[in-house]
């Protein structure tokens, strides 16, 4: 356990033998959560008989009498990466898997009720996907292929920030689905595969603003997706194959007029027969870079003509359909529900699937504790105990090796740590390893904790981290970013802390840094980076939570969740180039006095956002705002609280002035024609 790890086996799950692994694997799961470790799972394959259960706790607080949530008691189930994948296989006739009326899943990760419904109850089918934070399974695969399974479900994760589904394949031929209610925001869906099922993913309102990359689906009987979610959903980087006759995609009709929208950027199509995606109720519908082949008809929204292909195969460059209730602005005009924007084109072959695929994810050899050339920063001395100043000791670790891992514990540092261009710093889980700054930080106001080299070519790496500052200290940043395209984040949380020492802090400091920046040759791909939690937010005032400022590099941001910082705009990206924001989910009903925006793009180029959501409410204000930018897209911005107080886009410095009032989801926005790097 002296790196945080629970090995399933200390409580008897055996893989490889004919033994039933449930009451084991649960039994490690829940002293995982008990103890704050993760759930460690070796090689080979587990039976499992019964739902797995991965709750996430709530207690009451006969003090404050209230329900309190602890977002860092999460639950972690983490796959070796050396040797035979694991896998966790159904076994033949177990109970209740077998209506697909009633959909069971193999894995249910949830978080108990705290501020609606039945609070505190045990029963996973009262969860509260939305405080479902950092819980994660990764490198674990799912094997549905029983007798009498046409009602399971490889995995139920309904999470919100944090919270992560990652390199999983699923085998579900028989079942109902191998995915049902993927997490979303400051999180996400990454390097997943279904073989089989009724559907490959299926999502109702539960799904927090969900968010997939690199996604496989082949083979599904009734549809590769099934939505019926609040909001959008976004998927790039995808493969679809469909065996039978029918639609990959039927968009439900929604409850609320701009519910249940799609954005499918960068992937294939395959199937034979009729409508490649059916949009006959009339959600707001992207597509771009989508190629569709075998199907005549390409998509069909309602009130409009079925929309045929450009010969055996298609080549959708751009699709919009404007939803009931929604607005779009292209070519200088403000457009209403109903309207389509189509550019197809004809092509010979498509390119290879897995090319789709790989512009979306980190290389496959993504560094794990278990590589026999990572070293631990516990080597160099470090401790982790919240007391002792490991800066040396991280420093030390960093001249002399590329793979170095902070296993669980407080780590804390009183100087920057620089990343060289091929630095791979990773963690154990983002809640478990933390980078904390100490009592005796020596940076000037402004620095971070956490740079980079300027390197365009640099393939720098950082992952399952937490990076806390004294939240009395807001002059110091957490992450500066300078590495080039080639770099990733991945799972990455900023937080404050009281001073480590427990002593009374110094008086506040007026100026303000911003929380993440990418600079220089800043770029790369980013996947699950979060900067909310009250405490952070309201130490935030004047520096940007994110800001993206002169850089070229292709950047491409995942899951994005910045809330709640005292600034306005939380977000800005000025004098940039090429960057693609695959869903940014936000909240800003308490910063600036409720007034402060969401995003400005300032003087930049290349720039897409593929969704939004969120409660933001920035009376008299823009949820996203452009001035002096062009070549934008930005799709399916869709706040949560509509009003006539606010604007959802304002396009400055053109004339006439183009805007979208907040009463109205915006669909669609492109201004010039972009050219995105994938």
């Amino acid at each position: 356990m002296e790196k945080g790890l629970l090995d399933v086996t200390r409580h008897g799950a055996q893989p490889d033998d004919d033994i039933d692994d449930t009451s084991a694997l649960q039994k490690a799961i829940d002293e995982a959560r008990e103890k704050g470790l993760v759930v460690f799972v070796p090689g080979g394959v587990y039976l499992i008989s019964d739902t797995l259960r991965l709750m996430q706790g709530v207690t009451f607080n006969s003090a404050k009498q209230r329900w309190i949530h602890d977002r860092r008691e999460a639950n972690v189930l983490l796959g070796s990466t050396r040797g035979q994948r694991p896998v966790f296989r159904l076994v033949d006739g177990a109970s209740g898997f077998e209506e697909p009326a009633k959909p069971k899943p193999l894995i249910w990760i949830w978080s108990q009720a705290r501020d609606r419904g039945q609070r505190g109850s045990p029963r996973p089918e009262d969860e509260q996907p939305g405080i479902s934070f950092n819980q994660v399974f990764k490198g674990i695969d799912i094997d549905l292929r029983a007798r009498g399974n046409a009602g399971a479900v490889g995995i139920r994760h309904a999470g919100s920030q944090g919270s992560t589904l990652e390199e999983v394949t699923i085998w579900a031929q028989g079942a109902f689905a191998g995915v049902y209610n993927p997490p979303g925001q400051g999180g996400g869906a990454y390097k997943i595969r279904v073989d089989g099922g009724r559907y490959g993913i299926w999502a109702d309102h539960q799904a927090r603003y969900p968010v997939l990359a690199g996604v496989v689906l082949r083979h599904q009987d009734l549809a590769a997706i099934f939505w019926k979610g609040q909001s959008n959903l976004t998927m790039a980087g995808f493969v679809v194959e469909r065996s039978k006759p029918g639609p990959v995609v039927a968009l439900e009709q929604g409850s609320s007029p701009f519910n249940r929208a799609l954005t499918l950027v960068d992937g294939v199509i395959r199937g034979h027969g009729g409508i490649a995606v059916d949009n006959r109720n009339g959600r707001s519908l992207y597509m771009k870079d989508v190629f569709i082949a075998g199907f005549p008809q390409v998509v069909e929204s309602r009130g409009k003509p079925a929309v045929p292909g450009e010969g055996s195969i298609t080549k959708v460059k751009e699709y919009s359909y404007t939803g009931q209730g929604s607005q779009t602005i292209v070519n200088g005009q403000v457009r209403n529900a109903g309207f389509e924007s189509v550019s197809l084109e004809s092509v010979t072959d498509v390119p290879e699937a897995e090319r789709f695929i790989e512009r979306h994810l980190w290389r496959d050899a993504f560094p794990s504790f278990e590589d026999p050339d990572a070293v631990s920063i516990t080597d160099f001395g470090a401790r982790g105990d919240d007391a002792s100043d490991d800066t040396e000791a991280l420093k030390a670790a960093l001249a002399k090796h590329r793979k170095i891992f902070v296993p669980k514990g407080k780590f804390i540092v009183s100087d920057t740590l620089r990343l060289a261009a091929h630095t791979d710093l990773f963690g154990l889980a983002k809640h478990l390893s933390i980078i904390q700054v100490g009592r005796d930080w020596k940076g000037e106001p402004g620095s971070p904790v956490i740079t980079t080299v300027d390197d365009a070519r640099a393939e720098t790496t950082l992952s399952y981290l937490m990076i806390e500052r004294p939240k009395d200290r807001p002059s110091i940043a957490l992450l500066e970013w300078r590495a080039g395209g080639r770099s990733v984040v991945r799972g990455v949380i900023g937080d404050v802390t009281d001073r480590p020492d427990g002593t009374a802090r110094a008086p506040r400091e007026a100026a303000s840094a911003n929380t993440f920046s990418v600079r220089g040759n800043g770029g790369g791909r980013w996947y699950g980076l979060a900067a909310e939690w009250t405490r952070l937010s309201r130490s935030t005032r004047g520096g940007r939570h994110l800001i993206i400022d002169g850089t070229r590099e292709p950047l491409s941001m995942y899951g994005l969740n910045i809330e709640r910082g005292l600034s306005d705009p939380q977000i800005e990206i000025v004098n940039a180039r090429n960057v693609a924001i695959f869903y940014l989910k936000s909240e800003t009903f308490d910063s600036e006095g409720g007034r402060a925006g969401v995003l400005q793009i300032n003087h930049s180029k290349n720039v897409a956002i593929f969704g939004y959501s969120g409660n933001a409410r920035p009376v008299g204000n823009a949820v996203i705002q452009l001035a002096n930018s062009d070549d934008v897209i930005l799709a399916n911005i869709m706040p949560v609280a509509l009003s006539q107080a606010f604007s959802t886009i304002r396009v400055l410095d053109v004339v006439p002035a183009l805007e979208i009032n907040g009463e109205f989801p915006a669909a669609f926005v492109r201004l010039g024609n972009p050219s995105l790097a994938y």
